[in-house]
């Protein structure tokens, strides 16, 4: 399957991307998934595309988009720079779960529930939206979330 992308608008206003990915099939339920300090890369795309070949609507937010539009880093030392600080000085995780939340709103209402899932920074997103979204998000998984303590 490959996906598409939209464009979501957050209630502050702010205007960004995810790629969407969907089955032909009444979907089993919503998984947002979180990237990693690296963007919406092909790895995240490809995520996002198994989520939506197991029939479930899956989309990722670009969650960098409010400091640079389109990030797709290198899984090298600068791209961990790079990402670090976009990450842990450029955005609040007041910003990114206002743009979590905005995403799951422009999906619903869908059947079945919203699944959240982050690897890396992602999956420490995914601890919190699921913390301070747990009226929206049923269930949720992070994979290695080393800043899960701060919060």
């Amino acid at each position: 399957m490959t996906g598409r992308a939209e464009i979501v608008t957050a209630a502050d206003g702010h205007v960004f991307d995810a790629y969407f990915a969907d089955g032909p099939n009444k979907p089993k339920g919503l998984v947002i998934v979180v990237q990693e300090i690296f963007g919406v890369n092909d790895h995240i795309r490809s995520v996002v595309d198994l989520y939506g070949d197991l029939g479930y609507v899956a989309v990722a937010p670009s969650l960098f988009d409010r400091v640079q539009k389109n990030v797709e880093l290198k899984y090298d030392n600068d791209g961990i720079e790079v990402g670090r600080k976009i990450a842990f000085e450029d955005l609040s995780i007041e910003q990114v779960i206002v743009d979590v939340e905005a995403t799951i709103d422009h999906c619903l209402p869908l059947p079945g529930g919203v699944g959240i899932v982050g690897y890396c920074w992602g999956g420490s997103i995914c601890y919190v939206a699921a913390a301070r979204l747990s009226d929206k998000i049923s269930a949720a998984s992070g994979y290695y979330g080393g800043q899960i303590m701060p919060h």
